[in-house]
């Protein structure tokens, strides 16, 4: 469960990650009808949002996904770790 001193998530928690950046992108895409026809500062606070859950989606996504990839879960671990045994 131990990788370098840290504790790895489990299959479950990346994959509801991955989940929840698929979410903030739904939401993203969401806002694009406000940033396009809002007006003044309304247009604004959107715009902003948008981003920050575009942003927060992608490195979520990213991350999640590379990790799962990779096998770099708890479960995975721990078979690696039965294995050489």
């Amino acid at each position: 469960m131990e990788n370098g001193g840290k504790r790895l998530p489990s299959k479950a928690n990346l994959i509801l990650r991955s989940i929840a950046a698929v979410y903030l992108l739904y939401i993203a895409y969401g806002l694009k009808d406000s940033i396009l026809h809002g007006e003044g500062t309304r247009q604004i606070v959107c715009l902003l949002f948008g981003i920050l859950f575009l942003v927060a989606a992608a490195l979520l996504l990213f991350f999640s996904v590379k990790r799962l990839l990779n096998g770099q879960y708890a479960e995975a671990a721990q078979a690696e770790d039965e294995t050489r045994e």
